[in-house]
């Protein structure tokens, strides 16, 4: 018994000093930007806080799409559309609008990019977050393949931030 008492003693002893407002002296009040782990003091003015206001809005996702008319040689591309169902159909618009007759839907992708890597008798497409990585994918995959691959088509689709 004697030994509990004694570490209940140690513990209240040694343990941490609590601090309100995250350490701010008075008159102040914290304030933790976006990223920023460490929070910041601001004086308080008139019973309000005077630290930055959080920009308000949202991200919206931003879809792109591709098609293709592998026959003839022709491919059609579009970014920044609201919804799949639109990016789809506006790219296979695109390919028959560039001459193809046999275009048919190949990706559909949001908030990252995209490309075509189009050989002699063969072509890859891929959808990374960046071009480079995308690319990186897409022509050794169209290499396997084909002779003679480069990219013929590289765009991204990223969010759109609104307030």
């Amino acid at each position: 018994m004697k030994f509990k008492l004694l570490f209940a003693c140690c513990l209240l002893g040694f343990g941490n000093n609590a601090f309100a407002e995250n350490g701010c002296p008075d008159g102040m009040t914290p304030f933790q930007n976006g990223n920023d782990p460490t929070p910041k003091c601001y004086p308080i003015q008139d019973g309000q806080s005077a630290a930055p206001t959080q920009p308000r809005g949202r991200w919206l996702t931003r879809w792109g799409a591709i098609a293709t008319d592998k026959v003839n040689g022709f491919f059609g591309a579009v970014t920044d559309y609201a919804n799949k169902r639109d990016a789809k159909k506006a790219a296979i618009g695109q390919c028959k609008t560039n001459g193809g007759s046999l275009c048919e839907f190949r990706l559909a992708y949001y908030n990252q990019c995209a490309v075509i890597a189009w050989g002699d008798s063969s072509l890859s497409i891929q959808g990374k977050e960046t071009v480079k990585a995308a690319s990186e994918l897409a022509l050794p995959q169209c290499s396997k393949a084909s002779n003679n691959c480069k990219i013929v088509y590289a765009d991204c689709s990223l969010p759109l931030w609104v307030q």
